[in-house]
């Protein structure tokens, strides 16, 4: 094999070198087009690991924001705030959590005074965003606007509620208002406005300061409002 290797070599020795020259750049440019299709490939899959990780950390960040949002909404949804006058050491406004008691509200607010009449109100009351709260003095009857609060008046108004079907200004949402008579949706949107700008309603008798609710309209429904 050897002979006839070296004796091809003397008869065509251009032939073989050409041969192996060939050979040569023939691997050559294969291997650099292998090495390129590998750089590419590794270069696509790092793009790609690169944008996954980004988009990861972006779900990350969104996840966590969303979560602090809900958080804070729901916080916000759970707290309350009631402004407590009259006999009590602190009066005030106090932020509260749902379902608070108005026994719970005067300690807030550090106790009632040494001449509180804690028999007028009802310790058991539960209190709702921006009510206002007024703790008498002994032989002192509570003003009218703060009248939601006496016991005996609660209870006299939650009876009628319940046979004449009346509506409370401070609580109705707009299907409760349409059941008032001369109400329509423009009133009753004018009236839960007028409550979200100004707060709950004091007496029956501020809803004619309401846009659009006259003498007329107002005498129509006074025996089946309260607040």
């Amino acid at each position: 094999m050897l002979e006839r290797i070296k004796d091809m070599w003397r008869a065509y020795p251009k032939l073989l070198i050409g041969g192996v020259i060939g050979c040569l750049l023939l691997f050559g440019v294969g291997f650099y087009f292998i090495n390129q299709q590998i750089d590419q490939n590794n270069s696509t899959n790092a793009e790609l690991f690169t944008t996954s990780k980004t988009i990861s950390k972006r779900d990350q960040q969104v996840a966590i924001s969303n979560k602090k949002n809900n958080m804070s909404e729901k916080q916000e949804n759970l707290n309350s705030y009631v402004d407590i006058k009259g006999a009590v050491k602190r009066p005030g406004v106090y932020k509260i959590q749902k379902n608070y008691r108005l026994e719970s509200l005067i300690a807030l607010a550090h106790g009632p005074t040494k001449n509180a009449d804690l028999n007028q109100v009802n310790l058991a009351q539960v209190l709702v965003d921006q009510m206002v709260i007024y703790i008498p003095k002994k032989n002192e009857k509570i003003p009218v606007q703060f009248n939601s609060v006496n016991m005996t008046e609660k209870s006299e108004t939650a009876a009628s509620n319940q046979e004449k079907s009346i509506i409370n200004l401070n609580t109705a949402n707009q299907e409760d208002l349409l059941t008032l008579t001369g109400v329509g949706p423009s009133k009753a949107a004018a009236i839960l406005q007028y409550r979200q700008e100004h707060g709950q309603f004091n007496n029956i008798d501020e809803l004619k300061e309401v846009s659009g609710i006259g003498e007329k309209t107002f005498d129509k429904i006074k025996d089946v409002i309260s607040v």
